[in-house]
């Protein structure tokens, strides 16, 4: 890895790596590799070049990459080192909404494209990649990261993915409620898997976009309603756990789910109704 850095990083690497070598060895040939590495530092060679080595050097690398605060050092970090490894603890560091966006089109590693997604808040490209990307895992950050509910809509209905209709359907529930849901990773799957049916085109056709409102003691009472907030359903779906907490004086049931045959008769329902 060839990177700009400036010099005290660089003696604080070497200083680092080799400090544990000097205990208990010939400090004094140490000693003058060390301070000769540090010379050269100083008579005005101030770029570090660092093989890939097969990802062998990719933690030393990243301590480095962790170093760098300049945007246009951590781009070229980003465009040009050879590990993609190294390359993503890079873009994890980019702020430049362009230069991200050219790295999640060009890149030919998808945990790299996948870094860049879940920095870019362009909603036409998340759109673009959300349909496009050859990853699952990269189309899938894209998903969770659009805010238009119709877009999100269409996903959850066409895609071939499970996996991208499920973080669609999961990304709806959020967008619908962040006052019930304020953190998207804590929508469970099977709440997830409810709005997917949910968005199911004849559940809509018949009762327009609907939401969910999640209640949990022992058992799932889950209410379905409009967007304007009428309840046009509510039902408990009884649980056989056990796993509880205590949480601001209430009985939680952490592994509490919705079984499915209730699901398909909730489904059932709300496509035979009106």
């Amino acid at each position: 890895m060839k990177i700009d850095i400036n010099n005290n990083v660089i003696e604080q690497f070497f200083v680092n790596r080799y400090i544990n070598i000097i205990k208990g060895k010939n400090q004094i040939y140490i000693l003058i590799i060390i301070l000769a590495l540090i010379s050269c530092v100083h008579s005005g060679n101030s770029t570090l070049n660092h093989d890939d080595n097969n990802g062998k050097n990719d933690v030393e690398d990243a301590y480095l990459v962790d170093q760098i605060s300049d945007q246009d050092s951590l781009l070229k970090v980003a465009q040009t080192d050879k590990s993609s490894s190294v390359r993503m603890d890079a873009v994890e560091r980019l702020t430049d909404q362009d230069v991200l966006i050219d790295i999640a089109q060009t890149d030919k590693s998808r945990k790299v494209r996948k870094a860049a997604v879940e920095r870019i808040t362009d909603q036409d490209f998340l759109i673009r990649a959300a349909h496009t990307d050859k990853s699952v895992k990269v189309r899938k950050a894209a998903v969770e990261r659009i805010t238009d509910k119709d877009v999100l809509i269409e996903v959850a209905q066409m895609d071939k993915s499970y996996q991208i209709q499920l973080a669609a359907a999961r990304t709806v529930q959020y967008v619908l409620d962040k006052k019930q849901f304020p953190d998207y990773l804590n929508i469970k799957e099977d709440v997830a898997n409810l709005m997917l049916f949910l968005l199911d085109p004849v559940i809509i056709g018949r009762h327009g976009l609907l939401k969910m409102e999640i209640e949990t003691d022992r058992n799932y009472i889950v209410k379905i309603k409009t967007l304007s907030g009428d309840t046009i359903l509510k039902r408990t779906f009884v649980t056989t756990t056990d796993n509880a907490e205590t949480f601001a004086g209430t009985t939680k049931y952490k592994d509490a789910k919705i079984d499915y045959e209730g699901i398909k008769t909730l489904l059932w329902f709300l496509s035979s109704t009106k």
